[in-house]
């Protein structure tokens, strides 16, 4: 019987030790850095980066899982998995910034199909003004049989509100109709300050004449001043009113062109 107690006795030390090793061993572990992971390759259809109080900062992403973002704290529903370039570009997968607030501020999408056996394509690259659309981008661009490259800095109007937001979304979330068209028109002429979007300056390369080209524009986003390396390597330098006339170039008179888009 002394011998039975003994041994209890001995387990019972035995099992104190063990926890009070498995603790000490938890603790410290729980006090080292944590352990950087190597991976050869990895398949994720998205990737969040996050802070430690886990608000998302950025996301990788196909075109379905790519966010919707959020505006003013909004989270812009109409968008998720539905970002697209223009009426009929592609869905657009890429990578999506987004500032302290939660809110987009950037990013960097890409996407293309081909529309009537014709390529149209997307790699656009933009840096918003806060609660707003894009200050900087840096485009590549083809469809309709026309293409663009370079680089543009816009203009936008005044700041996103939280209501501005849920308006837009619960009109994007209508069906598609006269009575949408007419709540979409209101809107726009209500938001007028918020909905301004004009491009100021672009650098890069019009695939429509051939040129590269420095063209600054207004605050209608007219192109009043144009320099310019035309298709047959001829330099000129415009200056342009507020209809597209020229009113002064070099070298000497220009010829009749039409310059009333940039």
């Amino acid at each position: 019987m002394d011998k039975v107690q003994k041994e209890l006795r001995l387990l019972k030390i035995y099992a104190l030790f063990s926890t009070v090793l498995f603790v000490a061993l938890f603790c410290l572990a729980a006090k080292s850095p944590e352990k950087k992971i190597k991976f050869d390759e990895i398949d994720a259809q998205r990737i969040n980066i996050v802070e430690p109080d886990g608000k998302i900062r950025l996301t990788m992403a196909n075109h379905e899982r790519m966010p919707g973002g959020q505006m003013a704290g909004v989270d812009l529903t109409t968008r998720y998995g539905n970002r697209v370039m223009g009426n009929n570009g592609p869905a657009t997968a890429g990578l999506i910034f987004f500032n302290d607030d939660g809110d987009e501020c950037g990013g960097l999408i890409y996407g293309s199909k081909m529309v009537d056996g014709k390529p149209t394509q997307v790699v656009y690259l933009s840096f918003d003004h806060y609660r707003q659309n894009e200050a900087i981008n840096i485009l590549q661009s083809e469809g309709d049989g026309k293409s663009r490259s370079g680089l543009q800095v816009v203009d936008t109007g005044s700041p996103y509100n939280a209501d501005d937001v849920r308006q837009m979304n619960a009109l994007l979330l209508m069906k598609d109709g006269p009575e949408k068209d007419a709540a979409m028109k209101k809107y726009g002429s209500e938001h007028a300050a918020n909905l301004k979007y004009a491009p100021r300056l672009f650098v890069g390369h019009l695939v429509e004449n051939d040129a590269s080209a420095v063209v600054l524009m207004d605050t209608e986003s007219r192109p009043r001043i144009r320099m310019e390396v035309d298709a047959s390597n001829a330099p000129f330098l415009e200056f342009l009113d507020e209809h597209g006339k020229v009113t002064y170039s070099l070298p000497g008179p220009s010829s009749s062109k039409d310059h009333s888009a940039h």
